[in-house]
């Protein structure tokens, strides 16, 4: 893998992006929208779409993802993220990444007791 700098995306291509089929371009507009925009909400909304997604890698990202949101933001909807993330792992492909965001979670945010 080769390190790029996420760019911003306008709304407008990022839905059109998240609507179609191309999972490379899914997963690219996901990092760009959880390090570059700044309505967390959105980006939140889109990453949990995201997580019923057929394709496990999309998962895996879209779960990083909200980690992300949780450093940057330091803000989440725990009523919807963290359910979605527990069901996560049930796959074994995507337990280290539900874990890792859980981590991210917990750090920069804290988790309800």
């Amino acid at each position: 893998m080769k390190y790029q700098e996420a760019k911003p995306i306008s709304r407008s291509d990022a839905e059109t992006v998240l609507r179609g089929s191309d999972q490379w371009a899914i997963r690219e507009v996901l990092v760009s929208l959880a390090l570059t925009d700044t309505d967390w909400r959105w980006v939140q909304e889109n990453c949990l779409a995201q997580l019923a997604s057929d394709h496990w890698d999309t998962r895996a990202v879209a779960a990083t993802c909200l980690g992300h949101i949780a450093r940057i933001h330091r803000s989440l909807d725990f009523e919807k993220v963290l359910p979605a993330l527990y069901a996560l792992r049930n796959d074994p492909r995507t337990v280290p990444y539900a874990n890792d965001a859980l981590s991210d979670i917990d750090h920069y945010i804290g988790l309800p007791h």
